[in-house]
């Protein structure tokens, strides 16, 4: 069952060379929302705190994990790491660790040493359907470029 959302957003506008800069004027206008949908905002406080610590855990697990496998393997130079983050199959958070990058040290002869950890959280939560994306692209196409 989907759920149908309604927003009716007054924006603030700031025009800079050449550039809009729109800004929604009401910061709750998320929480306002999602209580006409029936969630409450402590439901959302609720589920963003357990995102952020389960988001921490994953990471912290997935490098725990990397550490085991490349210790045990020195020719492993990279992991990466799929943790599920969701109820499908597609959604998930990547944890790419990179045994060693070097570089420059900025103003010396010196170069640093370091192991890298890259995070990537896949979801289709986040997704705005191209088909959507590309009636909106449309939409401006004729109403702009009369084309």
């Amino acid at each position: 069952m989907a759920i149908e959302v309604n927003i009716n957003p007054e924006y603030e506008v700031k025009k800079d060379n050449g550039t809009a800069v729109i800004t929604v004027k009401n910061d709750n206008m998320f929480v306002e929302a999602a209580k006409e949908a029936g969630i409450e905002k402590k439901t959302l406080e609720e589920v963003s705190r357990f995102k952020e610590a389960y988001l921490a855990a994953a990471n912290e697990a997935a490098v725990d994990e990397a550490l085991v496998v490349m210790k045990d393997d020195e020719d492993i130079k990279n992991a990466e790491v799929t943790t599920p983050n969701g109820i499908g199959k597609s959604v998930n958070i990547q944890t790419f660790i990179q045994r060693e990058k070097t570089g420059p040290i900025p103003g010396s002869d010196k170069t640093y040493r370091k192991s890298i950890v890259k995070t990537v959280v896949n979801s289709k939560e986040y997704v705005y359907p191209k088909t959507k994306r590309k009636a909106l692209e449309q939409k401006l196409t004729d109403a702009l470029l009369n084309v």
